[in-house]
């Protein structure tokens, strides 16, 4: 009787073991594939985002390069060397952005991103996105199918938006192109499983990018497939995993547990025949099933509590996004809001849940609803606009927000709520504020000038007057702006003055010169000088009658008493010391004026243009004890041997940098060709000093001076990091390289730049040194005067 219980105890046994595993296997395939689905929805969610936000970008570019050609004329070299520089800079701020380029109506490369002028050479209206975007305007954006690109050979695919003129008609094409193995990177970089395969897909099945390269799906059946389209672009985003990469953990664990209920089986049977006696034994071989389920249960519990993490990994990306995110339903309520929305809104996260856009922000009601209907009833986004109103967040101040407005909609398409994107701009809309009351401000200083000031814009029309050149013309301001010189002034015509105009404008190099004017009651002697600005060209002049008649006085007296010697010395020196006391009062001035102001922006134009006042003073001070046993004629050696003492003492400062002079001895220049090479020393060694140096580390500046057949040269060199890359200084605008240039060109030399590393090199080639010039006051009874007449 007991062999029969104990038979038939253990066939119970063995068909219950057996159901309990055939149980737990399924089970655990069950919660393997469903763990699985989770995690591909969740990559494929951020894969989305990521394409999404890498596309809006590549789209941004697009509509920048659109923006710059719109007003150019493309089949023009100067307006397309303009383009291509502005197409650098566009495309520099997209990682992925392989290259742009910008065709006109025929399919002809006006401007290439990677060449100017472009090296393409045939036309490009035999490309489908070229055809697809001229034969359908209202397309907008197209995105062509991945290829190899012409001249990296990677694989990219492109992005392209039409060019339209003025009257919608179809002008050419705007084309990007983005390399493949950007997102490729991104998605080995990612976690997304063993065996995963990844495909980004045009609506019409057309591949953009394979990860792994060149790998097609599996078919469907022997996958699990996570599928999300863009939500603004006509892209597919589709992750498969193969069910033999997924269920091999499985497989593993399946063997496990079947051969764990075969030993726990056979030791069932041999507990069997051991019957009583084997009771211990029996026990220990429960106590390992018991050991069995509950490693298998903690594994299940693990693999949830992995799922729920990576659930709230995505909820803090949302919750932690710079930019407010709210979801409203149709009716405007709020159904998820983000904390940097709820700040914004003055109110916690959870106090909106549920309640309308009135009850929350009411002031921004109004707005609100008008942008619901656009986007509800459209079924477009509405992206940039900008919006005014008060929170509780802030109440009674008036605060600005650009938002965006997107539709949300169901697998159907159906609108079933909105996501709003806000992104608070009022500290930016202050600062314009601020800056339209700098440049009020400049304004007002430039009235309060001594010196009369005029700027041209590039067709010589007058944009800017200040009060005292109002005054020396004697006509109202009104009747100036928008007229050119020679409308104002007709006898400016075939005169110097208007030659130096010229040459300003189309050279962008400063120049001086002193020229007689016919005022409404007297003749008077004009101080200009002409350099170039954003706008066009500016004069700055002033009144030297007084000097100029001094001057002639005293070269009769010198020419009656035949002592052109001592004159010489003793108006260079007074001119030296009136010129020094000059910029001295100017710099003390700038100060003041500086300190007086407020605004930063005006303080930081206020100190730069004291420390070039500075620097012409050090200069002009040196020249005034360098020509002490002549006037006329220095050591050039010793002036910047000298000049280097005091730029160290006056602007950089032993501990910051060290200048090191190398001249050759007997080098004797005139005075004014040596303050003009002092200038260019000046200018070099101290933006050496400023910026070429890594913050702590102490630079080193050599200025060497050797002779050049029956010239000489200057080198200035530093051992710091280097100019910055595409720095060219013909093109550049900063008033540094417009005194080093306009010095260069008083000169008659040439200024190179020598880019080996470490450090950067000027290079200073004066090939004739012109002997000292003799004074020679302005012949007022020479010079055919102007008239406004």
């Amino acid at each position: 009787m007991q062999r029969i219980v104990w038979r038939t105890a253990l066939l119970a046994f063995a068909v219950t073991l057996a159901c309990v595993w055939i149980f737990v296997v399924l089970r655990d395939r069950a919660e393997t594939l469903e763990q699985a689905r989770h995690r591909l929805d969740a990559t494929a969610w951020v894969l989305d985002q990521h394409a999404d936000r890498a596309l809006e970008t590549g789209d941004r570019v697009l509509r920048g390069l659109v923006e710059v050609a719109r007003p150019l004329d493309l089949t023009d070299p100067a307006q397309a060397s303009n383009a291509y520089a502005q197409t650098r800079r566009i495309i520099a701020d997209g990682l992925q952005i392989s290259s742009a380029w910008l065709m006109d109506a025929l399919g002809v490369a006006r401007v290439e991103s990677w060449s100017d002028p472009p090296a393409s050479e045939g036309s490009y209206a035999h490309r489908p996105y070229f055809q697809a975007l001229r034969d359908n305007l209202d397309a907008g954006l197209h995105i062509g199918e991945a290829q190899a690109g012409t001249v990296s050979g990677r694989p990219r695919f492109t992005m392209s938006r039409p060019l339209l003129d003025a009257q919608g008609r179809f002008a050419g094409a705007a084309v990007a192109g983005i390399f493949t193995d950007y997102f490729d990177e991104i998605y080995a970089e990612a976690d997304l499983g063993r065996g995963a395969r990844l495909h980004l897909t045009r609506l019409d099945g057309a591949v953009l990018v394979a990860w792994p390269a060149e790998q097609a799906l599996p078919a469907p059946e022997k996958v699990i497939q996570a599928s999300r389209t863009l939500d603004r672009f006509p892209i597919r985003i589709t992750l498969v995993q193969p069910l033999a990469d997924i269920l091999a953990d499985w497989q593993a664990r399946t063997v496990g547990t079947g051969a764990a209920a075969l030993a726990i089986l056979a030791a069932f049977g041999a507990l069997t025949r051991l019957g009583l006696r084997g009771a211990e034994r029996e026990a220990a071989a429960l106590a390992r099933l018991e050991a069995s389920n509950h490693a298998l249960e903690r594994r299940v519990a693990e693999r949830t509590t992995a799922l729920a993490a990576s659930e709230a990994e995505l909820q803090a990306l949302y919750q932690t996004a710079p930019v407010g995110l709210c979801v409203l339903s149709p009716d405007l309520r709020f159904l998820r809001v983000n904390r940097r929305m709820a700040e914004m809104n003055g109110l916690p996260a959870e106090a909106h849940i549920g309640r309308r856009v009135a009850e929350i922000v009411p002031d921004l009601d109004q707005a609100a609803n008008a942008l619901a209907v656009r986007v509800l009833h459209g079924g477009e986004a509405v992206h940039g606009l900008e919006i005014e109103g008060e929170t509780p967040a802030h109440p009674g101040v008036r605060r600005h927000w650009s938002e965006s407005w997107l539709p949300l909609k169901d697998a159907a398409g159906t609108i079933i709520g909105l996501n709003i994107v806000a992104e608070e701009v009022t500290e930016r809309r202050a600062a314009e504020v601020a800056l339209r009351a700098a440049n009020q401000r400049l304004t007002q200083l430039l009235d309060g000038m001594g010196e009369g000031f005029v700027v041209c814009d590039r067709d010589f029309r007058v944009v800017m007057v200040n009060r005292q050149a109002e005054t020396l013309d004697g006509r109202p301001r009104s009747d100036l702006i928008g007229r050119t010189p020679w409308e104002l002034w007709p006898a400016t015509l075939d005169t110097p003055l208007e030659s130096a105009l010229r040459r300003v404008m189309q050279d962008r190099v400063a120049e001086t010169l002193e020229q007689s004017w016919r005022g409404r009651r007297r003749l008077i002697w004009l101080d200009l000088r002409l350099f170039p600005t954003e706008e066009g060209v500016g004069v700055l002049f002033r009144d030297v009658t007084a000097r100029i008649r001094a001057e002639t006085e005293i070269r009769q007296l010198l020419d009656r008493t035949q002592q052109l010697s001592a004159y010489n010395e003793v108006a260079a020196r007074e001119m030296g010391h009136r010129i020094m006391n000059s910029l001295q009062t100017l710099e003390g001035l700038l100060l003041l004026q500086a300190r007086a102001t407020d605004e930063p922006a005006a303080r930081a134009v206020m100190n730069l243009a004291t420390q070039r006042v500075r620097a012409m003073a050090v200069v002009q001070r040196r020249l005034f004890h360098a020509t002490r046993a002549d006037a006329m004629s220095l050591d050039l050696g010793d002036y910047l041997r000298d000049l280097a003492t005091d730029l160290t003492r006056s602007f950089i400062g032993a501990d910051r940098c060290s200048l090191e002079i190398e001249a050759a001895p007997g080098i004797r220049v005139g005075a004014t060709d040596g303050s003009a090479a002092a200038m260019v020393v000046a200018e070099l060694c101290v933006n050496a000093c400023k910026y070429a140096f890594e913050d702590g580390d102490r630079g080193r500046v050599t200025v060497r001076l050797e002779r050049l057949g029956e010239g000489y040269r200057l080198e200035v060199r530093d051992n710091g990091r280097g100019l910055p890359p595409g720095f060219e200084p013909k093109s550049s605008r900063g008033l540094g390289m417009r005194i080093m240039q306009g010095m260069t060109h008083q000169l008659g030399g040439t200024l190179e730049i020598d880019r080996t590393r470490p450090g950067t090199g000027f290079t200073l080639d004066v090939p004739v040194s012109r002997p000292p010039p003799v004074a020679d006051p302005p012949q007022a009874a020479g010079s055919a005067p102007l008239s406004n007449t």
